[in-house]
């Protein structure tokens, strides 16, 4: 049997591509999951729709913000943790669900650089310390005063054990030797609801939710945690009444450990550049959120510093979330 001269040459070009695997398609080829762990509507919610947004633009791929909250966070958090670290599901994390949280949450099974790799901060945030316009004092040292004089016996609020807030206030407390007793709401909007009408006088509050009520009257602001806020910049940090910690709030995204390093260098690359953009860091000005221009290896540094530090106060503190 004889065979042609184009045939015998075609055939190992066949056996050639059938023993070639097909290539992958380019990344990213189908939707991103951005799990926020927190409810739609907060601030760490809008923050997040507005990186989808952007990632969207840049990444010419559609972006899903899921809201999966519980457990200060800690659910939606576990979750992004044990997905596939494909580069198609990434979170948005902030310090208290990143560092602070498995210190507090039995459920919290993961700690941030051994779970993630961190995309790039997006920013620092403060939390106010606010009290009731009836409230006597109009600074904090006023306000450290009112707590020596009657020690215990001023309630102040916080969106709950283990948050943020909460944390503030015992940062203030250890500094000045002051005793105050915490009232712990399930989430800000109670929270909020009962400074603003008097229930209790004095508040921890995220500067993004407490700043419309500070410039309208509603509220007075005594001190940022624990720097300035953008959005209120004439409020004094805790650090500018000579109350030193050094940790920070803030948020970021991250992806699962173990994601190929070609997506994480080119979702890093796309999140580096948005943060440049002037209009997103004119909005997060807007939320009381100061930009930052970390690379992500001096934010994973962030995130190895304040995992001890806050992990030192917990301790020290013997707070639990329960």
């Amino acid at each position: 049997m004889t065979m042609s001269i184009g045939k015998l040459l075609a055939a190992p070009v066949a056996c050639l591509m059938l023993a070639t695997p097909a290539h992958a398609d380019p990344y990213p080829s189908k939707p991103i999951r951005l799990i926020v762990p927190f409810p739609a509507g907060g601030g760490t919610d809008t923050v997040a729709r507005m990186m989808a947004e952007r990632l969207q633009q840049s990444l010419k791929q559609t972006v899903v913000v899921e809201n999966r909250a519980g457990a200060g966070g800690t659910i939606g958090t576990s979750y992004a943790a044990q997905a596939e670290p494909d580069g198609y599901t990434i979170v948005l994390g902030i310090s208290a669900t990143m560092v602070m949280a498995p210190f507090l949450y039995p459920n919290a099974t993961y700690t941030a650089n051994q779970r993630f790799a961190a995309l790039g901060q997006i920013g620092t945030a403060s939390n106010m310390l606010v009290v009731n316009p009836a409230f006597p004092a109009h600074n904090l040292k006023e306000l450290v005063a009112a707590a020596r004089a009657r020690p215990g016996q001023i309630n102040y609020g916080s969106w709950g054990l283990g948050s943020g807030g909460h944390l503030c206030a015992e940062i203030l407390m250890r500094a000045k030797g002051i005793t105050m007793t915490h009232v712990p709401y399930k989430g800000t909007a109670p929270e909020l609801a009962d400074v603003l009408g008097g229930t209790i006088m004095v508040a921890m509050v995220d500067s993004t939710t407490s700043a419309p009520y500070v410039q309208a009257g509603k509220l007075r602001a005594l001190a940022a945690c624990t720097e300035r806020s953008s959005n209120l910049p004439d409020v004094p940090g805790l650090k500018d009444e000579g109350v030193s910690f050094d940790s920070s709030f803030w948020y970021g995204l991250f992806a699962p450990a173990g994601t190929p390093a070609p997506v994480l260098s080119r979702l890093r690359e796309e999140v580096g550049q948005i943060l440049k953009q002037p209009a997103v860091a004119a909005r997060l000005k807007d939320l009381g959120i100061q930009a930052t221009n970390l690379s992500p290896a001096q934010f994973e540094e962030v995130v190895r510093r304040d995992y001890a530090g806050w992990g030192k106060l917990i301790r020290e503190a013997g707070i639990k979330a329960e």
